[in-house]
């Protein structure tokens, strides 16, 4: 049988107590690489206050030799390790009753953004019409090459207020950019368990299929996050997953009252 995880909360840097955070950043991953180049951009970003949180998917995670010498006064950073290793969405949820900022957004380990992104998100968001749960933008793999990083494709985003052409949209490619959105919100529905993968796969992709039902994300082709092929799944997880996404899609066609895909 199962055990439900649990999870131990640490700070590694305190923020300024005067400065109230726009926006936490959930970063989930291991690999202390991809999480130092994270922070890296993270570390660099101006007009918000940042509260940064590590989710370490081991029990024994250490920060190591994390880019913390000169972390900004005005960003918290905080860890959270689960009493065992337990999946993505999981992890997300046991870190929800810890977020701090007005907005929210979930990160993978790797990923990379220009110094005002999240200013910028943070803008759209503000400026959406109603009903809009949060706002995206492009997704741009990377590959590590001797000759240094470069760019290999961009998955574009595609807005969701029409839920068919998304959701074809959807099916033949299931990632989009991590949105971002409002804490409150987050912290109400959190991230959906009860699909086939359990939580270790197809987390972002089940979360996104799953706020359909409530409103509409807004596609901002000027937005864009960078993330590493690397984090990539093997191949026969891959199939695993394009798998369990044809399951998900029907059974949100199913939801929503709209013609199987």
């Amino acid at each position: 049988m199962r055990r439900n995880p649990t999870a131990d909360l640490s700070t590694l840097r305190f923020r300024a107590k005067d400065l109230l955070p726009t926006t936490t950043l959930l970063l989930y991953g291991q690999d202390n690489t991809l999480l130092k180049k994270s922070l890296q951009s993270i570390q660099r970003q101006q007009g918000v206050i940042l509260d940064c949180l590590l989710l370490a998917d081991d029990p024994h995670f250490e920060p190591g030799d994390l880019p913390l010498k000169h972390w900004p006064e005005r960003f918290n950073l905080r860890v959270l390790r689960p009493s065992i290793p337990c999946g993505k969405s999981r992890l997300v949820n046991l870190a929800l009753p810890h977020i701090s900022g007005q907005n929210a957004l979930v990160l993978q380990a790797g990923d990379r953004f220009e110094r005002r992104e999240i200013a910028l998100m943070e803008k759209k968001l503000a400026q959406a019409p109603p009903r809009t749960l949060g706002v995206y933008g492009n997704l741009e793999l990377w590959d590590h090459t001797p000759q240094g990083d470069r760019v290999t494709r961009t998955v574009t985003g595609a807005d969701t207020r029409s839920k068919t052409r998304f959701l074809s949209h959807f099916k033949k490619d299931h990632r989009i950019a991590p949105p971002l959105l409002p804490a409150k919100f987050l912290k109400k529905t959190g991230y959906p368990t009860e699909y086939p993968s359990e939580g270790f796969l197809l987390a972002d992709a089940a979360f996104t299929l799953s706020l359909l039902r409530s409103g509409s994300l807004a596609y901002h082709p000027d937005l864009c996050i960078r993330r590493y092929t690397d984090c990539e799944l093997a191949l026969f997880q891959k199939e695993d997953e394009r798998r369990i996404l044809n399951v998900l899609l029907r059974k949100t066609a199913k939801d929503l009252s709209l013609p199987p895909l």
